[in-house]
């Protein structure tokens, strides 16, 4: 009987899967895979062992017990990652690591600036000489108001701080190019830098003024400087869009913009003041000197030959502003008059209005002196100037009434303020 003796052959071939396929590069690439271990069984097991077997136990610990809190509070505390870079020192490659340099420093610690730079524009336009009058207000005052001297310092470094910022301030946005016979700040130091010194100074008053120790005083010191603000910004409007206000609207102006810094420090030395309940209210004296403060400067602006050293030729003009003798122009029926049918005639309020529109188109810095002197023939002929000084006349009268009003009450002639004002009067 014959046996098959063909071998059985197992068909069943395990046929390896396929290596996955990834996109590499814009070609397919196989993925890689872990080739399989080559070592012998002793040696697998000895290599796994390895990789499973725990870490050894820490030593126990060897110090004594006084010493365990602190040593553990030691290993346990985390070591901040080197931050070089908030440090202002890394510009000059430090050697000191910065863990034993400390955190990030505060504000009160930061390498200080030295204030000469932002300080340049203000004691530059300090070193000019002035008038003096807000210093002598001061020191009048203070004949009936006792302030103590510490304190009465103060008020008047406050006052200046801010009259100084303000000078700065209204030379830019007025475009000057002269101040006291010298070239304006912004035109020496820069517009930038003479807007961030007039910014510091105006913060230095702020600071100033808390050496009061009254919040009291801050709180004045911040509405007198809203006021100084909204009253140039009625003054910056009716310029910008060549505007004449009203003979109303302008000494509004003038109340809130100059007689403000002659308010805070008459109220101020209220406030420091040991007699101040003894003394009548000089608020409306002191508002009728603010204005003719300000109309005598525009006056003096067009017709003084020393504002004309001091200033240059009818600066005003050049701003394009509506100083007051220029509003009564506009406003009177002299300037206004209607249209005549000569052709020979002529309308000198559309010449000036013109005038003002043209140079406020043309951004010119200044007009020319026959532009200036043309502008100040229509002025007089049409009575401007002399209406100035006549309106001039009348505050001066108003201010010796107000004055003897009070000395009266005071039962003592004041002859410091009334040599100030008399200072101050244009002949």
């Amino acid at each position: 009987m014959l046996v098959n003796s063909t071998p059985v052959i197992n068909m069943e071939v395990e046929i390896p899967s396929p290596p996955a396929l990834f996109l590499e590069n814009g070609q397919y690439v196989a993925e890689a895979t872990t080739p399989p271990y080559d070592g012998d069984q002793k040696t697998l097991g000895g290599s796994l062992a390895a990789q499973a077997l725990p870490e050894p136990p820490s030593p126990p610990y060897q110090g004594n017990d006084e010493n365990l809190a602190r040593d553990l509070a030691v290993a346990t505390t985390p070591v901040p990652p080197s931050r070089p870079y908030l440090e202002p020192e890394s510009l000059a490659l430090p050697s000191t690591p910065y863990q034993e340099r400390g955190p990030v420093k505060s504000p009160t610690q930061w390498r200080s600036i030295p204030d000469d730079i932002v300080m340049a524009p203000y004691l530059y336009i300090k070193s000019l000489p002035g008038k003096g009058v807000r210093d002598m207000l001061i020191d009048a005052l203070n004949i009936w108001l006792q302030v103590p001297q510490y304190q009465l310092g103060i008020i008047k470094k406050v006052v200046e701080l801010l009259h100084t910022s303000s000078l700065m301030f209204d030379d830019i946005e007025d475009n000057s190019l002269l101040r006291r016979g010298r070239p304006t700040t912004h035109h020496i130091f820069g517009t930038g830098q003479t807007i961030n010194s007039s910014t510091y100074i105006l913060m230095s008053s702020v600071k100033k003024t808390l050496e009061l120790g009254s919040p009291e005083c801050v709180e004045l010191v911040t509405e007198e400087v809203s006021n100084m603000l909204l009253g140039q910004s009625v003054d910056l409007h009716t310029t910008y869009l060549a505007k004449c206000p009203t003979e109303d609207e302008y000494i509004s102006m003038v109340d809130h913009k100059t007689g403000a810094l002659f308010r805070l420090a008459y109220r101020l030395m209220c406030l420091q003041s040991p007699c101040s309940s003894t003394v009548p209210d000089l608020e409306p004296l002191l508002i009728l000197l603010g204005r003719y403060f300000q109309i005598r400067d525009d006056y003096m602006n067009l017709a003084s030959s020393d504002y004309t050293d001091q200033k240059g030729f009818c600066e005003d003009l050049d701003e394009g502003k509506y100083s007051f003798p220029l509003i009564q122009f506009f406003n009177s029926a002299a300037g206004s008059r209607p249209f005549s049918p000569s052709l020979t005639s002529h309308v000198p309020v559309l010449e000036l209005q013109n005038i003002i529109m043209t140079r406020n188109r043309s951004g010119a810095a200044q007009l020319s002196p026959s532009v200036k002197m043309y502008i100040l023939q229509m002025l007089d002929s049409a009575g401007s100037l002399k209406y100035t000084l006549e309106v001039l006349a009348r505050l001066d009268r108003d201010l010796g009434e107000e004055l003897k009003y009070v000395e009266d009450m005071m039962g003592m002639r004041h002859v410091a303020l009334r040599a100030l004002v008399e200072r101050l009067k244009v002949e």
